[in-house]
């Protein structure tokens, strides 16, 4: 279903938003299959054929809200490939912080049917940044750049709500949050000095 175009008055853009919030809400704990629209229109004090209007229905919203959600993490975390270890740490951080996005990534995964995230937090311009450091020399040709990514992601949000492994295991993540994020920097700083 196509999107409408509405006019863009503050009124409509204050609309939006908290649609947007209500749906993030709403699929983070329900999924995509689980959550309905009229909950998310009465949450967001929003009348259901508004999400229509603005997002053309509940694709297009998941879609808008991984699409912020991605863009909030890439402003407050900002990828930086000569400085890969405390990327690291500071998106062990923010996954702890926002079990919302985390939330999200684990639905979208587990959907059936369900395809690749359309906005994907740029993960190909990283995966090439990475492979530049590595032709520089600054980073370890050890493992193939995409590993890497893979690997530092994996690391941030495994003690994250997407991952209930990594909370039963580690028990009361406030209690070691300093030394497991210590963990993850020295781990990903091995990785990127290993053999060159």
């Amino acid at each position: 279903m196509a999107i409408k175009s509405v006019k863009r008055t503050g009124k409509s853009l204050r609309t939006m938003q908290r649609i947007l919030d209500s749906a993030a809400e709403e699929f983070a704990a329900y999924g995509m299959s689980g959550s309905r629209v009229e909950r998310i229109a009465d949450n967001a004090d929003a009348k259901k054929p508004r999400i229509y209007d603005y997002f053309g229905g509940k694709e297009g919203l998941f879609q808008a809200v991984m699409k912020r959600e991605l863009g909030n993490t890439c402003t407050a975390v900002p990828f930086d490939a000569s400085h890969l270890p405390e990327y690291a740490g500071r998106l062990f951080d923010y996954a702890s912080e926002h079990p919302i996005l985390m939330r999200l990534i684990m639905w979208n995964a587990m959907e059936p049917g369900r395809s690749p995230m359309q906005e994907n937090g740029g993960f190909e311009r990283h995966v090439e940044a990475i492979r530049e450091m590595q032709d520089k020399g600054e980073i370890s040709r050890a493992n193939p750049a995409e590993f890497i990514l893979t690997l530092i992601v994996s690391l941030a949000s495994a003690w994250s709500a997407a991952n209930p492994i990594g909370a039963s295991v580690l028990g009361k993540l406030s209690e070691k949050k300093d030394a497991l994020r210590d963990s993850i920097i020295n781990t990903v700083r091995m990785v990127c000095e290993g053999k060159k």
